[in-house]
């Protein structure tokens, strides 16, 4: 499987630009993510009944599911790279909801995250990964950041429900969120500026432009 003419003159370009932030490679690990992505409309089809926020949570969970049962390996390198080619990868119909797609690029972080830092490993000299996302300016994924549990920075700005159910880590967004949680339960969130959050419903500590505005702690 290879990747057309179109993303490697992308991959041209980006690597002019962030040669500091990324080291654009076609590898074969970032192939298999381009194939499980390319799989997105069927893993839907099995999942969904309609746009709810149970639905959204079992095709996460579908998700998970297949990057375990097919011992998916990948580097956060690849995370990056993916981020910014896949919106050269069109997919069909429903599968190309913002929802969707933040939900795939948050599990394929949440799972290279739970699988390096694994409790059965020892954890002495282990240095937690961390991730970065270079999303379009015309992009505006849903659910990014959703149970986080690592450091993600993102270039680009987000749609709604950013960081739900986070458990810990940062997510530290240059760009604007459209929304914040509900239901983060630690961990910390930056952004540039945000429209809504339910801070309500925040356990941790969000900084908008560099103040912090919120931060509530666990009894």
């Amino acid at each position: 499987m290879k990747l057309d003419d179109t993303i490697r003159n992308e991959y041209a370009q980006l690597q002019e630009k962030t040669t500091k932030e990324l080291a654009v490679q076609e590898t074969d690990s970032l192939l298999q993510i381009v194939k499980f992505y390319e799989q997105l409309p069927l893993i839907l089809d099995s999942v969904v009944t309609n746009n709810d926020l149970f639905t959204l949570s079992e095709f996460y969970d579908s998700l998970i599911k297949e990057l375990n049962e097919n011992k998916f390996s990948y580097s956060a390198n690849d995370i990056t790279t993916f981020s910014t080619i896949f919106t050269r990868l069109p997919l069909q119909n429903a599968a190309n909801s913002p929802a969707y797609l933040g939900l795939f690029i948050t599990s394929l972080i949440n799972f290279h995250y739970a699988n390096y830092i694994h409790p059965a490993k020892p954890q002495e000299n282990i240095q937690e990964p961390t991730y970065l996302l270079l999303f379009p300016k015309s992009l505006a994924l849903d659910f990014v950041g959703y149970k986080n549990c690592a450091k993600v920075t993102i270039k680009g700005d987000v749609g709604s429900h950013f960081g739900t159910e986070m458990m810990k880590g940062v997510l530290h967004l240059h760009g604007k969120a459209n929304y914040i949680g509900p239901n983060i339960y630690g961990g910390e969130i930056h952004v540039d500026s945000v429209k809504n959050s339910h801070i309500s419903q925040m356990f941790g500590r969000l900084f908008v432009n560099g103040k912090e505005i919120h931060q509530v702690k666990r009894k």
